[in-house]
């Protein structure tokens, strides 16, 4: 079931995604990208401190980690540029590329900032269920809720 699952997900964000970069601009991919890129650094730090917090740890902020993260980012950026430079025979195909890889690392970033935010703040049921409809997590708590609770050897998440 869960492959099915991921299946259907993975086929609807290449629809949407590509529809999206047919329809919409080059910099509004961009502006997305960087949009998710600081929902899910600044959710990210939050988590963190809400897990201090909550385990009686200093919060202390991680260079390596926030380098790690902007190091990808960068590493995306000067792929995209690549891509663009080397495609340049076909003006029309590279912008849709670019755009289509562009908006698939946004939903990224957006699913990701998503679960940080559930972390640091569990109260609130709207954020994670965001993140449930974003992810595939509500897929199997639909599973487990139907008592379908056969595991795969492949499946470490825990039962909730």
């Amino acid at each position: 079931m869960e492959h099915i699952a991921d299946s259907i997900k993975s086929i609807l964000l290449a629809v949407g995604t590509a529809l999206l970069a047919i329809w919409t601009q080059f910099e509004v991919a961009f502006v997305a990208l960087i949009a998710g890129f600081t929902w899910n650094f600044l959710m990210g730090m939050i988590a963190d401190a809400a897990t201090a917090v909550r385990s009686g740890k200093k919060f202390s902020f991680s260079l390596k980690k926030a380098g790690e993260g902007f190091l990808l980012l960068m590493i995306f950026v000067i792929t995209i540029f690549a891509i663009y430079y080397m495609a340049r025979v076909n003006e029309g195909l590279p912008v849709t590329l670019i755009t289509y890889l562009t908006y698939i690392a946004s939903y990224f970033y957006l699913t990701n900032g998503f679960k940080n935010a559930s972390i640091a703040l569990p109260k609130e049921k709207s954020l994670r269920f965001i993140y449930d409809v974003l992810s595939t997590e509500g897929f199997f708590k639909l599973k487990y809720s139907l008592g379908l609770k056969i595991k795969n050897s492949h499946d470490d998440r825990p039962e909730q």
